[in-house]
């Protein structure tokens, strides 16, 4: 039902992500900050150094915000997305393949599985309905294509604007239910913060499903304005 009415199934995060030790209270591995060859300090979050030539694996159970060089705050949803994006370019700047081609087909492949995993987990934390996603399967509360939504009011909304698009002719009338569409998201998104600072992980889940469903209606506006 999620995945029809909304319009977007449920993310299904890579297990290349995250291995989770334990249902709640996980611990992860910690990645160097110095280079373990010549000890300068690394250029950003991944054990590449380009300055003596020596590139690592990271192990598998490293998370998203390690990754990217964010500590990992259970209690915090929001992040500043203009530091998102710088560490995710230094990150990829020190591991990109195309940097490490010269240096052997080893610390190739090594470059590109770190390239893969920096890109993987910028995706994941840049988009708050995935980082919610990413947080909830970390807390041991993963959201699923089964759930489904006990708003019923709030269902009934979804619904009209669906129709509303689906029934538009004109690009003013779906301009008007985006608008509205992004002040339930704002709420939505609003109200999830407050429930990830109490670690209500039953709540958050509640609200994720709630985003999935007015992403849809997103999704299904920017279809018809494709087809126009």
């Amino acid at each position: 039902m999620l995945s029809r009415l909304s319009g977007r199934a449920v993310h299904r995060l890579p297990v290349l992500q995250v291995a989770i030790s334990a249902r709640f209270n996980a611990t992860f591995a910690t990645l160097p900050k110095s280079c373990p060859s010549c000890h300068q300090p690394l250029p950003s979050s991944v054990p590449a150094c380009n300055k003596c030539g020596t590139i690592k694996a990271m192990p598998r159970d490293v998370n998203c915000y390690t990754i990217l060089g964010l500590p990992y705050e259970p209690q915090k949803f929001s992040l500043d997305e203009l530091d998102l994006r710088n560490r995710f370019r230094r990150a990829q700047a020190a591991c990109h393949p195309d940097t490490w081609t010269s240096r052997g087909k080893d610390n190739t492949e090594i470059a590109q599985e770190l390239s893969s995993r920096v890109n993987n987990a910028y995706q994941t934390l840049r988009n708050p309905l995935t980082r919610l996603q990413y947080l909830l399967e970390l807390n041991g509360v993963p959201m699923e294509e089964t759930d489904k939504i006990d708003d019923m009011e709030f269902l009934s909304d979804v619904l009209m604007a669906r129709g509303t698009i689906e029934e538009a002719e004109s690009i003013e009338e779906v301009d008007a239910v985006v608008e509205e569409t992004d002040d339930k998201m704002k709420a939505v998104l609003k109200l999830t913060e407050e429930l990830v600072a109490k670690q209500d992980w039953v709540g958050a889940k509640k609200a994720g499903i709630q985003m999935t469903y007015i992403d849809g209606v997103n999704k299904a506006a920017e279809e018809w304005k494709r087809n126009r």
